[in-house]
C-alpha cells in the first residue's frame, strides 16, 4: 500500500480528525485583532480543555500571580501562545489514544515532542528566528510516526524488528520500504489535512532533508531539525561527549561556543520541566536515549512490553541546582587530573 496516496483520498485512512475548537483557538489567535473573550469562548465549547486550561493556569509556575476562576482569567494568565500550543497538545494526544498503541510508547513519543518543541522555540529565539508556529511545527514534527502506528500497528512494528536486522539502515528508508513514504511526508500531509498552517506543515516534511525544503521554510526546517536530536538526548547529565555532539549540530545554524551549548540546553530542560508542571506529568524515573528503533524497546521472547522509561530521571524535575562550571574550567580540571 501506497500509504500516502491513500491518505491523500477522501475517507481512504480513517484519522481521528482535528477538533473544531482547535482549529477555531487558531483561527481567533490569528486575527489582526486578538480577543481574550473569542479564545475563552472557543475554550469553553470543550469542557475537557477548559478544565485542563484551569488547571494550567493555576499550576505552580503561574499560581503566584492570581488565581484563576474563570477560563477567561486563565487566558489573561496563560497568554494566547501558550493556550494554542497547549490545545493542540492536549486535543491531538488525546485524539490518538486507542488500544492499537499498546505496543507503542505513547508517553513517551509526547515527552519528545515536547521536548523538540520546546528547544525549537528556544532555539529559534537564540538565532533570532522566532515565529509563532515554531513551538507546534517541533510539537508535531513525528506525528507521522504516531500515525502510522495508529493505522498500520502490525506493519508499523516491522520498523523496529527490520532496524536491528538492518542497523546501518536509515530510518526514514525502511519507513518508505513498509509505507511508501516516511513519517515526515505522512505527518505533513496529516497536518496539511486538518488545515493547520503552510509554516507548520512544510518544515515538519523536510526536518530530516533541510536541502530540498523551500527556501523560505529551510530555517525552520534547520531548528526542527536539532531540535528532533537535542529531544533524544538524556538532559539530566550534561557530559562532554554530549555536548561535542550537540554543538556539532548547532554549528549549522551559527557558531556556538560549548559555554552557549550548555547554557541552551538548560534552557530547554528548564522550561521542559514548567510544561510538565502545568500538564500534570511526571515521567517515570529512567534514562534511556532515543534509538533509531522509534518508540518500541525489544522485548524478550515470553515477556510482556514494558512501558519505556520517561526522557530523564527524577533530577531534572527538582529545582534547577547551581550553575555548573563553564566547559573550559571542567575540561581543564579534566586535563590537570591527568597529570595528578
Amino acid at each position: 500500500m501506497d500509504f500516502l496516496k491513500t491518505l491523500k483520498r477522501d475517507s481512504a485512512i480513517k484519522l481521528p480528525p482535528l477538533p473544531h475548537v482547535a482549529l477555531k483557538v487558531m483561527e481567533v489567535l490569528r486575527e489582526e485583532e486578538f480577543s481574550i473573550d473569542k479564545l475563552s469562548e472557543a475554550i469553553e465549547t470543550d469542557p475537557a480543555l477548559a478544565t485542563r486550561v484551569l488547571s494550567m493556569a493555576n499550576s505552580a509556575f503561574y499560581s503566584s500571580l492570581c488565581k484563576a476562576d474563570t477560563v477567561k482569567r486563565a487566558v489573561s494568565i496563560l497568554g494566547g501562545e501558550m493556550i494554542k500550543n497547549m490545545a493542540l497538545l492536549i486535543i491531538i494526544s488525546k485524539n490518538f489514544k486507542s488500544n492499537r498503541l499498546s505496543g507503542f510508547d505513547y508517553d513517551l513519543f509526547w515527552m519528545r515532542a515536547i521536548t523538540a518543541a520546546t528547544a525549537a522555540e528556544t532555539l529559534a529565539a537564540k538565532l533570532g528566528k522566532q515565529q509563532e508556529d515554531i513551538f507546534a511545527a517541533g510539537l508535531l514534527m513525528d506525528i507521522g510516526t504516531l500515525v502510522m502506528c495508529y493505522v498500520e500497528p502490525e506493519k508499523f512494528a516491522q520498523i523496529g524488528r527490520q532496524k536491528q536486522i538492518s542497523k546501518k539502515s536509515p530510518i526514514t528508508s525502511i519507513e518508505r520500504s513498509l509505507f511508501g513514504a516516511d513519517h515526515m511526508e505522512i505527518g505533513s500531509e496529516v497536518l496539511r489535512i486538518w488545515n493547520l498552517p503552510e509554516s507548520i506543515y512544510i518544515p515538519v516534511a523536510y526536518h530530516h532533508g533541510i536541502k530540498e525544503c523551500p527556501e523560505d521554510q529551510r530555517d525552520t526546517a534547520m531548528i526542527l531539525m536539532i531540535s528532533a536530536f537535542i529531544s533524544t538526548m538524556e538532559l539530566s547529565e550534561v557530559t562532554l561527549p554530549k555536548l561535542v555532539r550537540i554543538k556539532k549540530f548547532l554549528d549549522q545554524a551559527r557558531d556556538f561556543s560549548f559555554d552557549e551549548a550548555e547554557e541552551l540546553l538548560d534552557e530547554i530542560a528548564e522550561k521542559r520541566i514548567h510544561i510538565f508542571e502545568m500538564m500534570n506529568f511526571t515521567p517515570t524515573p529512567g534514562s534511556e536515549e532515543k534509538t533509531e528503533e522509534g518508540y518500541q524497546k525489544p522485548v524478550p521472547e515470553g515477556e510482556e512490553p514494558a512501558r519505556y522509561a520517561s526522557l530523564e530521571g527524577p533530577s531534572r524535575h527538582k529545582k534547577p541546582p547551581p550553575k555548573k562550571k563553564g566547559f573550559f574550567e571542567r575540561l581543564w580540571a579534566g586535563v590537570a587530573g591527568i597529570f595528578r
